[in-house]
């Protein structure tokens, strides 16, 4: 019996090196090489280090923008250059598909397999944006690289990335590597215009009461209400926050114990803005509202501050988190479609909407939206739309306008619809989800 069997991508290598830095002579260059996950001989490092540093300084002779990627069959490189002469490099192996072929041979069977690598299955902008999404992890709690060397040294700046990037390099599941991943969008929950007053005034009396608080963000479950920071950091921020078990009532990271006056403080130091300036997380709880704080070192471990930051928000939490819940489920129950499935996002504030559950998507339509979106971002043309017929998931319909990108899914019963059929089910989709956003049609 001869059957294929389908071998996912999986990451092969991740290193991260300086060679403006570090081993600058022949019989020390290896030191250069800061991690090298997973651990192997340094000669094999070496080696990927070589290539990488050959390959970017053969590519200036080209352009100004320094070479991002390298493919080869099996293989394909991301390369990052996430400060100057910071380099973090992923290898990635590609996915591949096993024939395994049964054939008779005199009276015996013999089995051979046929490997074909699916070089094109991965997205170098997909990958990109994981590398990307790791540095700003890591620098949210640790602060730049450039900054822990110069404070730190070599031995401090290896010690930090060692401890903290490895547990950033295993979350990476490269066959989850949707679109969704690719936006990295913030589903946010709308409210009218008086709940958003009534939030807006309790961050204020918040930040005006305590002049230690600088920044505050608001959330309901997993959808954003609020936030003061700036966009990139809040992109991380809300990464970070749904990835973390909120199953408890008061302060999640902050004082242990509100009654205790000898209690200790356990917060995260976190390094916010263009200048990275330290500040640590407070996190509060209560009623599915989770609210954030980011406060000065010297407020830490003053209880006082929290008693009373505790009595506000139980108050205002108790009133507001009834009022937001109706909001939130009636968001929920408007993604409901019987037939087409929608994913919409603005590049401009990060929102995010969508009736497609996360990772539920089939292999093949996960790689066409990869693409087409990959295409909107590449393309010097202006493309403005993309139609793609699937084989066994029906249409699939891509639309850019502006800074906004809106995708359709249908389902099996719309495989037979002329391209004219779908045009007017996807201005419907429009018109019933999206009314008040302009999206051009032209």
């Amino acid at each position: 019996m001869s059957y294929v069997e389908y071998i996912e991508p999986k990451l092969s290598r991740f290193f991260i090196f300086n060679p403006a830095y570090f081993g600058l002579r022949e019989d020390n260059d290896y030191e250069k090489v800061l991690l090298y996950y997973p651990a192997t001989d340094i000669r094999e490092q070496m080696l990927d280090v070589g290539l990488i540093e050959g390959l970017v300084q053969f590519a200036s002779t080209f352009s100004d923008t320094p070479a991002e990627s390298c493919h080869n069959e099996k293989t394909r490189f991301t390369i990052y250059e996430c400060e100057p002469n910071w380099w973090i490099v992923m290898g990635s192996q590609n996915p591949k598909k096993i024939k395994h072929i049964e054939e008779k041979k005199g009276k015996k069977t013999v089995e051979r397999t046929e490997v074909e690598w699916l070089y094109e299955d991965l997205d170098d902008i997909v990958l990109r944006n994981t590398v990307d999404r790791c540095y700003k992890m890591f620098r949210l709690f640790n602060g730049p690289m450039e900054m822990i060397y110069q404070e730190q040294g070599e031995a401090g700046i290896r010690e930090v990335l060692n401890q903290t990037f490895i547990s950033i390099i295993q979350s990476i599941k490269l066959p989850n590597l949707d679109l969704f991943h690719t936006l990295e969008g913030v589903e946010f929950l709308p409210v009218n215009k008086n709940v958003y007053l009534r939030i807006l005034s309790l961050i204020n009396y918040s930040e005006q009461t305590f002049d230690q608080i600088k920044y505050s963000t608001l959330m309901y479950k997993d959808s954003l209400v609020w936030s003061g920071l700036e966009q990139d950091d809040m992109r991380t921020m809300y990464r970070f926050l749904k990835s973390q078990k909120r199953n408890k009532s008061g302060f999640l990271s902050g004082p242990v114990d509100l009654n205790d006056p000898n209690t200790e403080c356990r917060a995260q130091r976190v390094y916010i803005g263009p200048e990275s300036d330290p500040h640590y997380l407070i996190i509060y709880q209560l009623m599915d509202c989770t609210v954030v704080f980011l406060i000065e070192e010297s407020s830490l471990n003053k209880l006082p501050f929290y008693v009373q930051l505790d009595k506000l928000l139980q108050q205002e939490i108790n009133f507001l988190s009834p009022i937001i819940r109706e909001y939130y489920n009636r968001s929920k129950s408007s993604n409901i479609d019987d037939q087409f499935r929608y994913i919409y996002f603005n590049h401009m504030n990060l929102a995010l909407k969508t009736s497609v559950k996360k990772l539920s998507l089939p292999v093949e339509v996960t790689m066409v939206l990869n693409q087409i979106h990959s295409d909107f971002e590449r393309s010097e043309e202006q493309i403005n739309e993309i139609v793609v017929g699937t084989q066994n998931h029906g249409w699939i319909v891509g639309k850019k306008s502006d800074h906004r990108e809106f995708y359709v899914l249908s389902d099996t019963r719309s495989a037979n619809s002329s391209l004219e059929e779908i045009s007017k089910d996807v201005k419907r989709l429009q018109d019933k989800y999206f009314r008040n956003i302009f999206i051009d049609d032209d």
